[in-house]
């Protein structure tokens, strides 16, 4: 039996939802996200489209959250507060420190922060002249998704 595809949320999408509910205007939650209303508009019509519900009713003077919208808006908050808890949990995770994260001894190029974790990531030891920055990064980042707790 095949499996449902999920809706691809991202944690500002949700945040989106509960600011229109919360603030019932899509003028004050835009203002509050720091996007254009016309941006939040959009972005609140790819949710209702990906789920197949209406979460807000609108007229041209208020918003209201339907119940479904309800529903949603409190699994989504639920959701950000899990997220919230995950990412303060590992940042304080002595196995991430900065000083456990170095690239291969053989790795002889300076590097920017990891783009899935930002922890900083310099090459070290004699031998750092052989490994190109391309193979370098990949073992790097291979290493950095397999330790990632989430």
């Amino acid at each position: 039996m095949a499996q449902p595809t999920l809706p691809d949320f991202s944690a500002r999408q949700l945040e989106a939802v509960l600011d229109v509910g919360e603030y019932g205007s899509f003028i004050a939650a835009a203002a509050r996200l720091r996007i254009s209303q016309p941006a939040l508009t959009r972005t609140i019509k790819r949710i209702e489209t990906a789920l197949g519900v209406r979460l807000f009713e609108r007229s041209t003077r208020h918003v209201q959250i339907t119940p479904a919208g309800r529903e949603f808006a409190a699994v989504a908050e639920r959701m950000l507060n899990d997220l919230r808890i995950t990412v303060r949990s590992s940042a304080r995770s002595p196995r991430n420190s900065a000083a456990g994260w170095r690239l291969p001894a053989s790795c002889r190029w300076r590097a920017e922060p990891c783009r899935s974790c930002s922890r900083p990531i310099a090459p070290t030891g004699p031998a750092s002249r052989s490994m190109s920055r391309k193979a370098c990064m990949a073992a790097y980042w291979k290493r950095c998704a397999a330790a990632s707790p989430i």
